[in-house]
């Protein structure tokens, strides 16, 4: 059983693959990764709209927040229904279903 491999209870484990988990150790995310050969992100999705540990919002308040978004150079554009992704004029527009994940809007980290 997968949750026995991992170190959870299968309570726990269905929070996770319902998609209703608030958050997950490092330690957990790690021993999935192993069990099921796997990299973090194919786990884990991070939408730019979600802000974690952030005060409430008041009326009339902006907040802001920066999102880094890092992902390897296997990475292929999965388009989705409605416009999630990276909200940058005409992103959608540029890239084409299985195509690498590449658009000049995105900055590239280069090895020193």
């Amino acid at each position: 059983e997968l949750a026995d491999r991992v170190g959870v209870t299968i309570a726990n484990l269905s929070i996770l693959k319902t998609g209703k988990a608030r958050a997950i150790r490092f330690s957990t995310l790690g021993a999935l990764c192993r069990e099921l050969d796997c990299q973090p992100g194919d786990l884990v999705v991070f939408h730019p709209a979600t802000l974690h540990g952030g005060a409430p919002t008041h009326p009339g308040k902006r907040r802001r927040t920066l999102t880094l978004r890092f992902f390897g150079a296997d990475a292929v554009y999965d388009e989705r229904p409605g416009r999630a992704g990276p909200r940058v004029s005409g992103f959608h527009d540029r890239l084409r279903q299985g195509e690498p994940f590449r658009d000049p809007s995105f900055l590239q980290l280069l090895p020193i």
